[in-house]
C-alpha cells in the first residue's frame, strides 16, 4: 500500500513538474526545502535566456530489451510526446541518456523549460545540478567562469520510510547522485570566418541505483560532441541482461558507468597540447622581435626628439645601423674634448664610414637568396672568424612593433590566465570525484570485491588525467610568466619615450643633473594613464565583489 502511494504520489509530482526543484519525492531537510525554493527562483528569472521554447527538443539514447542499445536515438520536440515516452507503464531502461544542446555556447539551451523540468521531476534529479546549467544561456560574458561546479550526494543512509522506492519503475531508492561542470578549449570557427580557440564546458548529472543498478545521465553541451561519443563507445560497454546477473550484483553495471564517466572526464584533458603550442607560437612573434630592438639608437636624425641627446651621441647616432663605427664614434667624441678639430673631422669620418658601410649592406643583403626558397648564400672564407653577419635593421624591427601587439599580448594573457584556471578548477573537480567514489567504495562496496576493484580501476584512470592536466597547467604558468615580464617592461621603456625625462644639453659633460623634469609632459601622460588605470582596477574589484557574492547565494 505505502509503495502504490509512493508511485500515485510520483504520478502527481510529475503532473505539477512546474514546481520542481521546490517539491522532491523523498523527505525532504529544512535547508534541502529552503535551497530548492532558492533554485526554483533562479530557473524563474532566467527562463528567457536559459531557454528556448521555439526550437525545443530532447535526445534520448538508452538501453531496450536484453539491455542493447537500440538503432537510433529517438528526438523528442513537445510535452505530449516526452510524457508518453517516459510514462510507457514498464521499468526505466537500465541505462538513459539524456542530452541537450543550443546553438552555441552563448544561445539559450534548444529546450523549453517545461520540458526541462518535466524530465528533472521524473528522474527526481538533486536540484544542485541546476548550479553548473546556470552556466549556460544567452550570455555577453561567460557566465561562473572562476567558480568549479561538482556535487555529490546520495540516499544510502537513509531511513528506510523516508525512501522513495518505485519498484514499477525498477528503482529501489537507494543511489548516488553527482553532478558537475567540466571546461576544455576547442577550436572553432568565429563570426568573420577565422578560427580560434575558446574555452567550452559541459554539464552532466548522474544518478546510479545500488541495488538494481540502473543508471541515468543527463548531459548538457553547446554542440553534439558527447552524443556522438557515446553512440560510438556504447556498444563496447557490457551491460547484461537481469536473467544474466546474480541477484543483488551491480558489479557489470557499475563498471559500465564508470567507463562512461572517462569518456566524459577524458575530454577536459584534450586540445591543451596543441593549444599551448599555437599560443606559444603566436606570443613569440611578437616578443622575439621586439626584444631585439634598440630603442634609444633608433631617432630619426630630423626627429624633434634628437635633442633629447647630448651633442656627441646625437653626432653618433645611425638610424640603420648599431655596429662597431657608433660605439667608436662615441667613444671619440666623448673622450677626446681639447681638441675640437680633430673631434668634428673624426665625427665626419665615422659619420661617412658609417654610412658607406649601411649603403653596402643593404647592397650586400638584397643579394642574400633565402635558403629555405631555394637560393644559396654568396661563398666566403669559413676561416675568417673576425667577420660578423650584418645585423637586422633595427630600425624597421621598432618601426613594425606596433601598440596593437601590446593589446594582442594582453589578450592572450588574459586567454592563457582564464585557461589556466580552468585547468586548475578542472583538477579540483576530478580530485572531488575520485574521493567520492573512493567513500562510496569504502561504505557501501565494501567487501564486495568486483565493486571495488572497479572502482579502484577507475581512481587510477582519473590519476592519470589528473596527472596530465597538472602538466599542462605547469606549461601555462610559464607562458604566463613570460608574458608578464614582457609587460612591464614595456611599459618602461614607453615611459622614457613620452619626453617625461629629457638630457640636459648644457650639463651633460659633468653629468650633474643629466635629466630634465618635464611636468607638463608628465601631467599629459597621467591624464590618460590615470583614469585608464582606475577604471581598470574598478572593474576587477566589481567583478571579485560580484563574484564572492554570487558564491555566498550558492551556498
Amino acid at each position: 500500500m505505502q509503495t502504490h502511494d509512493a508511485y500515485d504520489r510520483f504520478t502527481e509530482l510529475c503532473r505539477h513538474s512546474d514546481k520542481y526543484p521546490q517539491v522532491q519525492l523523498r523527505n525532504q531537510q529544512p535547508h534541502e526545502a529552503l535551497y530548492g525554493e532558492k533554485q526554483y527562483e533562479s530557473l524563474q528569472e532566467r527562463e528567457c535566456s536559459l531557454f528556448d521554447r521555439a526550437a525545443s527538443v530532447i535526445t534520448f539514447w538508452e538501453t531496450g530489451r536484453r539491455n542493447q542499445f537500440l538503432e537510433e536515438e529517438e528526438a523528442i520536440w513537445d510535452m505530449e510526446t516526452l510524457w508518453l515516452h517516459l510514462h510507457r507503464g514498464d521499468q526505466d531502461p537500465h541505462v538513459r541518456h539524456v542530452f541537450v544542446g543550443a546553438d552555441n555556447s552563448r544561445s539559450p539551451l534548444s529546450c523549453s523549460m517545461d520540458m526541462f523540468k518535466l524530465v528533472c521531476s521524473y528522474h527526481q534529479v538533486n536540484p544542485a545540478f541546476l548550479e553548473p546549467v546556470h552556466a549556460f544561456g544567452r550570455q555577453k560574458e561567460p557566465l561562473d567562469l572562476c567558480l568549479a561546479q561538482f556535487k555529490g550526494c546520495d540516499t544510502l543512509s537513509c531511513p528506510a520510510e523516508g525512501l522513495p522506492e518505485l519498484p514499477k519503475l525498477g528503482r529501489s531508492g537507494r543511489e548516488i547522485q553527482l553532478s558537475y561542470l567540466l571546461r576544455s578549449v576547442e577550436s572553432s570557427e568565429s563570426g568573420n570566418g577565422v578560427w580560434d580557440w575558446q574555452i567550452r564546458q559541459v554539464a552532466n548529472y548522474h544518478s546510479f541505483d545500488v541495488e538494481t543498478g540502473r543508471a541515468f545521465w543527463f548531459t548538457i553541451k553547446a554542440d553534439d560532441a558527447f552524443e556522438d561519443r557515446i553512440k560510438k563507445i556504447s556498444p563496447l560497454l557490457r551491460i547484461p541482461a537481469k536473467t544474466e546477473t546474480k541477484d543483488g550484483d551491480v558489479s557489470l553495471y557499475l563498471q559500465a558507468s564508470l567507463a562512461t564517466h572517462l569518456v566524459y572526464l577524458s575530454w577536459c584533458d584534450e586540445n591543451w597540447r596543441q593549444f599551448i603550442n599555437e599560443t606559444e607560437a603566436e606570443i613569440r612573434t611578437i616578443v622575439t622581435p621586439a626584444t631585439k630592438a634598440i630603442v634609444d639608437d633608433l631617432i630619426d636624425k630630423e626627429s624633434s626628439f634628437l635633442s633629447a641627446y647630448p651633442k656627441p651621441l646625437r653626432d653618433s647616432r645611425n638610424p640603420t645601423m648599431y655596429s662597431q663605427s657608433q660605439s667608436m664614434s662615441g667613444n671619440l667624441a666623448t673622450t677626446i674634448n681639447s681638441e675640437k678639430n680633430k673631434m668634428s673631422m673624426l665625427s665626419r669620418m665615422t659619420n661617412g664610414t658609417s654610412s658607406t658601410l649601411s649603403s653596402w649592406l643593404r647592397q650586400e643583403k638584397s643579394k642574400h637568396a633565402d635558403p629555405e626558397l631555394g637560393g644559396q648564400y654568396p661563398t666566403c672564407d669559413t676561416t675568417d672568424t673576425s667577420s660578423q653577419p650584418p645585423q637586422p635593421d633595427t630600425w624597421e624591427t621598432l618601426n613594425q612593433f606596433r601598440f596593437k601587439d601590446i593589446q594582442t599580448l594582453h589578450k592572450h594573457s588574459d586567454i592563457i590566465h582564464r585557461a589556466s584556471l580552468a585547468l586548475e578548477l578542472d583538477i579540483g573537480v576530478l580530485g572531488d570525484i575520485c574521493d567520492y567514489y573512493s567513500q562510496i567504495a569504502a561504505t557501501e562496496f565494501r567487501g564486495k570485491a568486483a565493486c571495488e576493484v572497479s572502482i579502484c580501476s577507475f581512481i587510477k584512470e582519473m590519476q592519470v588525467i589528473t596527472d596530465k592536466t597538472l602538466k599542462e597547467t605547469t606549461s601555462m604558468h610559464v607562458i604566463t610568466i613570460a608574458t608578464l615580464i614582457f609587460l612591464p617592461a614595456t611599459f618602461v621603456a614607453t615611459f622614457f619615450q613620452s619626453g617625461v625625462l629629457l638630457w640636459n644639453e648644457d650639463r651633460a659633460e659633468s653629468m650633474k643633473e643629466p635629466f630634465i623634469w618635464k611636468r607638463d609632459n608628465l601631467m599629459l601622460f597621467l591624464s590618460f594613464c590615470g583614469p585608464l588605470t582606475a577604471a581598470t582596477i574598478g572593474g576587477w574589484l566589481f567583478m571579485c565583489v560580484r563574484l564572492r557574492r554570487s558564491a555566498r547565494r550558492g551556498r
